[in-house]
């Protein structure tokens, strides 16, 4: 066994070596994925920090173009131009027909979310249009419209000296708000007209803080901010540098992208408008910045570190895990199955020639395993063709056994044989041939074996309803046309009658046998279907099994299934079969020992039933031995729900009893009730109701209440003890009971009755 173990040692060196290389370019790559990204890491985060500043940037910018474009189109409005040219004086439909113009600044204010309002001055009829409606300059500034730090008429000279007063395109101030109070905003007023043709003025006012939160939120995540200056150093907006504007525009003329401030060092991006003058600035600080980065980092380098831990244990533990069973199965070659073993080139031939043995084996164990399985399919099939099933039980759990299925559907036997006259001593050998031929074409749920008598029984499954003749006939058509010539037309087919219930194919059997044999040596037919015979004398049908079902129908008082079982025996016995003399009152005769078994299962029977089964038809009227039956089986039923009656009103008394008994037991349910009685609980309750027509915890209920009713009013015992006595472990719960039935607590119903009885 040396080789045996250096063999196997071999194997495992093989694995674990073969899973090295394949893991060995996973872990180079991440070690170098590593490196790599340890060093681009931080670009990478200077990069995003640029990119979404240039986006901060560009949406801005964009935004502002289409709000420059929307005021250039504005301005040449012929409609706005019209009302700027208007002296005053307008009529009532003139004043109603600038809500046109108003549209127009409707439009612009909803498209931008961080314009606050918009309004063009007319300065020759002193009216404002904004964008809900018109007003006179001096009430328009009062009610809708006032500036931090302007008067009405200090408003009004700025927006009439507008191009004189060399104002940047925005600047910053506060608006009031509906509340009273002022937020920050920037003012932008584009004058209509230049020179001596300007007529009016265009003012728009954007709320700062709605448009800081336009800028990108991600410096001011690492200790930083965002902040907008224009071309004159004014800051336009800011998200909360938390530096000095001076410092950070003093270290970008320098050149310097860091700038250090109390200990904490920034970094400060900046991007130039390409729309307006205006210069966007952010500053993070570096520290937050580095510190995820770091941690991310480490966290990689401790995954790389695991990663390369675990790839050596995984190879190791799959390298153990394939190769034991390999192993095993070289300790286990016996001399003279393989060579000797000597290095590793031979592993995997000596394993292979293991395996090639194994194999052999195992499909000579298969072979085996057919033969026996077919064996004992046949062996099962034998016995119930020719009726030794007399017990449905046995038949089932022998066919579970023997891993025989029925499927859903009809069932048929069909008796396959040779023609004596042409074949002579051939036959059995012809059958033989026959027999591996049909067994091949057998399909799902369908057997053929070799009966006693010499002839081949074929059980075939029809999974439809309906007629079965024409499938039968293409199946014989087909078997014929597969054997060779000199087979096929010495075959003879006997097909029996289909059965719903597989237990019942020896009849199916036994008319396929009937049905081979009434072909004629002589014919020209090949197949015989037992329904085309002359019907003969069957003698009566009576099956073990209906037997067994009319007991238990009569047992319990089952009236439908009763006359069901009754009306097939009739109609078997007396429309598809004739029964005269003899066999008719061996018939009745059979029905009688079957209601002797009935009605003596508890004892004598009464007279009356007695005096019936005494006195069965003697004569051939089968119509006399009908009503005999089914007035004997009357009497049955009536007598078995009379015992069932009075069983039921025994158990009912005995319920009512146990329940009076207990009832101040805390633990009565009802199942313990149930447990006691050896019933279901669903049963129980059931019963109960339908007896007493009450529910049971309803009758439990009312006598825990009247025994407190009781206690209450003939005694002081304390509330809680009446609780107790009653069954009640939570005196709670006693109290909600009790309400719920006199719509009184227990105190107050012992006050109304005090002195009384619990018969008043």
């Amino acid at each position: 066994m040396r080789d045996n173990e250096r063999l196997s040692w071999n194997i495992f060196l093989r694995f674990i070596v073969s899973n090295l290389m394949i893991l060995f370019p996973a872990l180079v790559g991440s070690v170098a994925a590593y490196v790599l990204a340890s060093r681009t890491m931080f670009e990478v985060a200077d990069n995003i920090a640029r990119i979404q500043l240039e986006r901060t940037a560009a949406d801005l910018d964009l935004r502002f173009q289409d709000f420059e474009k929307a005021v250039t189109a504005l301005s040449s409005d012929y409609e706005v131009n019209w009302y700027l040219n208007h002296p005053g004086d307008f009529t009532g439909s003139e004043l109603y027909h600038t809500r046109r113009v108003s549209r127009r600044l409707a439009s612009l204010h909803l498209g931008m979310e961080f314009l606050e309002r918009i309004f063009i001055y007319l300065e020759r009829s002193d009216l404002v249009v904004y964008e809900n409606g018109f007003a006179p300059y001096d009430l328009f500034y009062t009610t809708l419209f006032e500036v931090e730090g302007y008067s009405a008429e200090m408003w009004l000279s700025l927006m009439e000296d507008v191009n004189s007063k060399e104002l940047p395109s925005f600047f910053p101030g506060s608006y009031k708000v509906s509340g009273g109070h002022y937020v920050p905003v920037l003012f932008f007023i584009r004058p209509l007209g230049t020179g001596t043709y300007k007529r009016g003025v265009l003012v728009a006012i954007f709320n700062k803080e709605l448009l800081a939160r336009r800028l990108s939120p991600l410096p001011a995540s690492y200790g930083g901010g965002v902040m907008v200056v224009d071309g004159r150093g004014t800051v336009v907006v800011s998200t909360g540098v938390p530096l000095p504007v001076d410092e950070v525009r003093g270290a970008m003329r320098e050149g310097r992208k860091e700038i250090r401030v109390g200990g904490e060092e920034f970094k400060i991006y900046s991007h130039r408008s390409g729309f307006m003058d205006w210069h966007y600035i952010a500053v993070v600080n570096t520290k937050k910045v580095n510190a995820p980065l770091s941690s991310a980092r480490g966290v990689w380098l401790l995954l790389v570190l695991l990663g390369c831990v675990g790839g050596v244990s995984f190879a190791y533990g799959v390298a153990f895990s394939n190769s034991r069973p390999l192993s095993r199965i070289v300790r286990r070659i016996p001399e003279g199955m393989g060579g000797s073993f000597h290095g590793l080139t031979s592993v995997y031939q000596e394993v292979e020639e293991a395996l090639v043995h194994l194999s052999e084996r195992t499909h000579e164990l298969e072979v085996e395993s057919d033969r026996k399985s077919r064996l004992f399919r046949d062996y099962f099939f034998q016995i119930l063709l020719r009726g030794g099933y007399e017990d449905r039980e046995i038949w089932r759990k022998d066919a579970e056994r023997f891993g025989i299925e029925f499927l859903t559907g009809r069932y048929l036997v069909i008796a396959v044989g040779t023609s004596p006259l042409e074949f002579g001593g051939m036959g059995a050998e012809a059958l033989d041939q026959v027999e591996v031929f049909l067994e091949q074409r057998s399909g799902e749920g369908e057997h053929c074996l070799r009966m006693p008598s010499g002839i081949l029984a074929v059980v075939k499954h029809l999974p439809g309803g309906g007629e079965c003749r024409r499938e039968v006939e293409e199946w014989v058509r087909t078997s014929l046309e597969g054997l060779p010539e000199r087979l096929s037309r010495l075959l003879l087919f006997g097909v029996g009658s289909p059965v719903e219930d597989p237990f019942l194919l020896p009849l199916s059997f036994g008319e396929a046998k009937a049905a081979l044999e009434a072909i004629p040596p002589e014919g020209r037919t090949s197949i015989q279907f037992y329904e085309d015979l002359h019907p003969a004398p069957l003698g009566y049908w009576y099956p073990l099994d209906v037997e067994e079902a009319l007991i238990r129908a009569a047992r319990g008082g089952n009236r439908d299934l009763l006359v069901s079982l009754l009306s097939d025996l009739w109609r078997e016995n007396f429309q598809e079969r004739t029964l005269v003399g003899l066999e008719l009152q061996n018939f009745f005769l059979a029905l009688r020992g079957t209601m002797l078994r009935v009605v003596n299962e508890n004892g004598p029977p009464s007279p009356e039933i007695l005096a019936l089964l005494e006195a069965p038809p003697r004569g051939g009227d089968e119509e006399e031995g009908i009503r005999w039956v089914t007035d004997v089986f009357t009497r049955i039923l009536e007598m078995r729900n009379r015992e069932k009656r009075s069983h039921n009103e025994t158990l009912a008394l005995q319920i009512e009893g146990y329940l009076r008994d207990h009832f101040d037991d805390p633990s009565l349910c009802l199942s313990s009730i149930a447990e006691r009685f050896h019933l279901s609980e669903s049963y129980l309750s059931s019963f109960f109701r339908e007896q007493r027509g009450e529910y049971l915890s309803g009758y439990l209920l009312r006598l825990r209440m009247e025994r407190a009713v009781d206690l209450l009013v003939s005694t002081r015992m304390p509330v809680e003890e009446v609780a107790r006595r009653c069954g009640y472990t939570n005196v709670s719960s006693f109290r909600r009971a009790f309400k719920r039935m006199f719509g009184v607590s227990p105190h107050r119903y012992r006050d109304e009755h005090a002195g009384s009885s619990i018969s008043q």
